[in-house]
């Protein structure tokens, strides 16, 4: 897990139960299988710290707020660097914690004090795993980190307007993949337009 922009990535027992089940071990998005934070799983660890009940760390090369999604033998997550500026999409080993790829999908790293792009998290369905940034950045590739496509939002739709970083994570079920852009219909703090629009993709 990703706790408060930290720099390091955990993979706690109740996430690594279950490695051969292809079901009962996955978290393909942010709110989990049932879609709402929820599992079916039993007599799952309730303690946590550093080291107890944790199967493996990694170092993070910046914060992120997104949560890991799993499928299988993968961890997915994303990731930012701040002095580099760069956007990165990741996968581990959920076994071991080695990093199976790695791609830069984006430049950047915050438009304000409240989060930084890095913050949405990614989504799978086991056939492919869908990046999104707040710059916009949106990008799909196989199980083998092959990139399959690539677009960004904010140039093809135009500028956002928030009162925040834009954090949105992008959904699949039945293979389509689901995004809403929620967001002011006036200009904030120079962005976007006096007509905006929010949108579902």
């Amino acid at each position: 897990m990703i706790t408060k922009m930290t720099k390091t990535m955990l993979l706690g027992a109740a996430l690594g139960l279950s490695l051969a089940g292809a079901q009962a071990g996955d978290w393909g998005n942010w709110r989990g299988p049932n879609y709402d934070g929820s599992t079916d799983a039993k007599n799952l660890p309730t303690k946590f710290s550093k080291t107890e009940n944790v199967l493996w760390s990694v170092k993070m090369e910046g914060p992120s707020a997104a949560t890991p999604v799993i499928w299988g033998d993968n961890v997915f997550v994303s990731s930012s660097n701040q002095e580099k500026e760069r956007l990165s999409a990741n996968c581990y080993d959920r076994k071991t914690g080695a990093l199976k790829w790695s791609h830069q999908v984006a430049k950047g790293f915050r438009q304000d004090n409240r989060s930084n792009y890095a913050s949405p998290s990614p989504v799978t369905d086991g056939q492919v795993v869908t990046f999104f940034y707040g710059g916009g950045e949106l990008a799909t590739y196989n199980m083998d980190g092959d990139k399959l496509w690539e677009l960004n939002l904010q140039k093809k739709h135009g500028e956002f307007a928030f009162l925040w970083t834009f954090s949105t994570s992008p959904l699949i079920h039945d293979g389509v993949l689901y995004m809403q852009v929620l967001q002011r219909d006036t200009k904030v703090s120079g962005r976007g337009s006096d007509d905006n629009r929010s949108y579902l993709l």
